[in-house]
Protein backbone atom coordinates (compact mmCIF):
# COMPACT_ATOMS: atom_id res chain seq x y z
CA UNK A 1 0.00 0.00 0.00
CA UNK A 2 1.26 3.43 -0.89
CA UNK A 3 2.02 5.62 2.10
CA UNK A 4 -0.05 8.80 1.96
CA UNK A 5 0.27 9.58 5.66
CA UNK A 6 3.04 12.13 5.17
CA UNK A 7 0.89 15.14 4.28
CA UNK A 8 4.01 17.32 4.00
CA UNK A 9 5.08 15.38 0.90
CA UNK A 10 1.88 16.18 -1.02
CA UNK A 11 0.19 19.47 -1.85
CA UNK A 12 -3.34 20.14 -0.70
CA UNK A 13 -4.66 19.49 -4.22
CA UNK A 14 -2.72 16.23 -4.48
CA UNK A 15 -4.20 15.11 -1.15
CA UNK A 16 -7.67 15.95 -2.49
CA UNK A 17 -7.03 13.71 -5.51
CA UNK A 18 -5.82 10.92 -3.22
CA UNK A 19 -8.94 11.29 -1.07
CA UNK A 20 -11.21 11.21 -4.12
CA UNK A 21 -9.44 8.11 -5.40
CA UNK A 22 -9.89 6.36 -2.06
CA UNK A 23 -13.59 7.28 -1.99
CA UNK A 24 -14.02 5.93 -5.54
CA UNK A 25 -12.16 2.68 -4.84
CA UNK A 26 -9.27 3.41 -7.20
CA UNK A 27 -5.94 1.58 -6.92
CA UNK A 28 -3.89 4.40 -5.42
CA UNK A 29 -0.53 2.80 -6.21
CA UNK A 30 -0.94 3.76 -9.88
CA UNK A 31 -0.88 7.50 -9.23
CA UNK A 32 0.04 8.36 -5.66
CA UNK A 33 3.45 9.88 -5.97
CA UNK A 34 4.49 13.46 -5.24
CA UNK A 35 6.04 13.63 -8.73
CA UNK A 36 2.60 13.73 -10.37
CA UNK A 37 0.81 17.07 -10.43
CA UNK A 38 -2.77 17.09 -9.12
CA UNK A 39 -3.97 17.38 -12.74
CA UNK A 40 -1.92 14.33 -13.78
CA UNK A 41 -3.27 12.42 -10.78
CA UNK A 42 -6.82 13.32 -11.84
CA UNK A 43 -6.26 12.08 -15.42
CA UNK A 44 -4.86 8.79 -14.14
CA UNK A 45 -7.73 8.43 -11.65
CA UNK A 46 -10.32 9.16 -14.34
CA UNK A 47 -8.72 6.54 -16.57
CA UNK A 48 -8.90 3.91 -13.84
CA UNK A 49 -12.50 4.87 -13.10
CA UNK A 50 -13.27 4.45 -16.82
CA UNK A 51 -11.55 1.05 -16.98
CA UNK A 52 -8.66 2.27 -19.13
CA UNK A 53 -5.24 0.66 -18.87
CA UNK A 54 -3.38 3.68 -17.50
CA UNK A 55 0.08 2.12 -17.64
CA UNK A 56 0.66 3.65 -21.06
CA UNK A 57 0.26 7.20 -19.75
CA UNK A 58 0.95 7.05 -16.01
CA UNK A 59 4.23 8.77 -16.72
CA UNK A 60 5.12 12.22 -15.45
CA UNK A 61 6.66 13.09 -18.84
CA UNK A 62 3.10 13.45 -20.18
CA UNK A 63 1.23 16.66 -19.48
CA UNK A 64 -2.34 16.37 -18.17
CA UNK A 65 -3.62 17.30 -21.66
CA UNK A 66 -1.52 14.56 -23.27
CA UNK A 67 -2.76 12.11 -20.63
CA UNK A 68 -6.31 13.13 -21.48
CA UNK A 69 -5.79 12.26 -25.16
CA UNK A 70 -4.38 8.87 -24.21
CA UNK A 71 -7.26 8.26 -21.79
CA UNK A 72 -9.85 9.16 -24.45
CA UNK A 73 -8.11 6.83 -26.90
CA UNK A 74 -8.08 4.07 -24.30
CA UNK A 75 -11.82 4.52 -23.79
CA UNK A 76 -12.27 4.07 -27.58
CA UNK A 77 -10.15 0.89 -27.52
CA UNK A 78 -7.82 2.22 -30.21
CA UNK A 79 -4.10 1.49 -30.35
CA UNK A 80 -2.75 4.46 -28.41
CA UNK A 81 0.77 3.18 -29.04
CA UNK A 82 0.77 5.24 -32.24
CA UNK A 83 0.80 8.46 -30.23
CA UNK A 84 1.89 7.54 -26.70
CA UNK A 85 5.01 9.62 -27.07
CA UNK A 86 5.78 12.72 -24.98
CA UNK A 87 7.30 14.30 -28.11
CA UNK A 88 3.78 14.78 -29.47
CA UNK A 89 1.86 17.69 -27.98
CA UNK A 90 -1.76 17.12 -27.01
CA UNK A 91 -3.06 18.66 -30.25
CA UNK A 92 -0.93 16.31 -32.36
CA UNK A 93 -2.14 13.42 -30.20
CA UNK A 94 -5.72 14.50 -30.81
CA UNK A 95 -5.25 14.43 -34.60
CA UNK A 96 -3.67 10.98 -34.48
CA UNK A 97 -6.43 9.74 -32.15
CA UNK A 98 -9.16 11.08 -34.45
CA UNK A 99 -7.53 9.33 -37.40
CA UNK A 100 -7.37 6.04 -35.52
CA UNK A 101 -11.00 6.38 -34.46
CA UNK A 102 -11.89 6.87 -38.14
CA UNK A 103 -9.83 3.73 -38.95
CA UNK A 104 -7.38 5.67 -41.11
CA UNK A 105 -3.77 4.68 -41.71
CA UNK A 106 -2.26 7.33 -39.46
CA UNK A 107 1.30 6.15 -40.04
CA UNK A 108 1.62 8.69 -42.86
CA UNK A 109 1.43 11.56 -40.36
CA UNK A 110 2.60 10.19 -37.01
CA UNK A 111 5.75 12.24 -37.08
CA UNK A 112 6.40 14.94 -34.49
CA UNK A 113 7.85 17.13 -37.26
CA UNK A 114 4.31 17.76 -38.48
CA UNK A 115 2.44 20.32 -36.42
CA UNK A 116 -1.14 19.58 -35.40
CA UNK A 117 -2.65 21.67 -38.20
CA UNK A 118 -0.59 19.84 -40.82
CA UNK A 119 -1.69 16.54 -39.28
CA UNK A 120 -5.29 17.73 -39.47
CA UNK A 121 -4.94 18.46 -43.19
CA UNK A 122 -3.47 15.03 -43.81
CA UNK A 123 -6.19 13.36 -41.73
CA UNK A 124 -8.94 15.26 -43.57
CA UNK A 125 -7.36 14.32 -46.90
CA UNK A 126 -7.38 10.65 -45.93
CA UNK A 127 -11.00 10.99 -44.82
CA UNK A 128 -11.97 12.63 -48.12
CA UNK A 129 -10.08 10.07 -50.17
CA UNK A 130 -7.74 12.56 -51.85
CA UNK A 131 -4.15 11.71 -52.76
CA UNK A 132 -2.41 13.14 -49.71
CA UNK A 133 0.99 12.27 -51.13
CA UNK A 134 0.65 15.43 -53.25
CA UNK A 135 1.10 17.47 -50.04
CA UNK A 136 2.51 15.03 -47.48
CA UNK A 137 5.58 17.13 -46.73
CA UNK A 138 6.37 18.72 -43.36
CA UNK A 139 7.96 21.67 -45.18
CA UNK A 140 4.59 22.67 -46.66
CA UNK A 141 2.57 25.01 -44.45
CA UNK A 142 -0.79 23.80 -43.21
CA UNK A 143 -2.45 26.67 -45.10
CA UNK A 144 -0.96 25.50 -48.39
CA UNK A 145 -1.83 21.90 -47.52
CA UNK A 146 -5.41 23.07 -46.99
CA UNK A 147 -5.45 24.79 -50.36
CA UNK A 148 -4.08 21.72 -52.16
CA UNK A 149 -6.47 19.38 -50.34
CA UNK A 150 -9.52 21.52 -51.09
CA UNK A 151 -8.54 21.91 -54.76
CA UNK A 152 -8.06 18.16 -55.09
CA UNK A 153 -11.32 17.40 -53.31
CA UNK A 154 -13.34 19.80 -55.48
CA UNK A 155 -11.71 18.38 -58.60
CA UNK A 156 -12.43 14.84 -57.39
CA UNK A 157 -16.08 15.72 -56.73
CA UNK A 158 -16.42 17.17 -60.23
CA UNK A 159 -15.15 13.92 -61.71
CA UNK A 160 -17.80 11.93 -59.83
CA UNK A 161 -20.64 14.19 -61.05
CA UNK A 162 -19.94 13.46 -64.73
Amino acid sequence: MTNTNNANTYSKRQLEEIKTGKMNGVNLEKYVTPQFTPEQMREIRWGMEDGVNVRIYADRRFSPSQMSQLRIGGMSSINTGYYANPKFNWEQMSEIRKGLEAQLDVRVYTNEKYDAKQMRELRLGLTQGVDIFQYNDQNISWEYMNEIRNTMYVSQQGQFKS
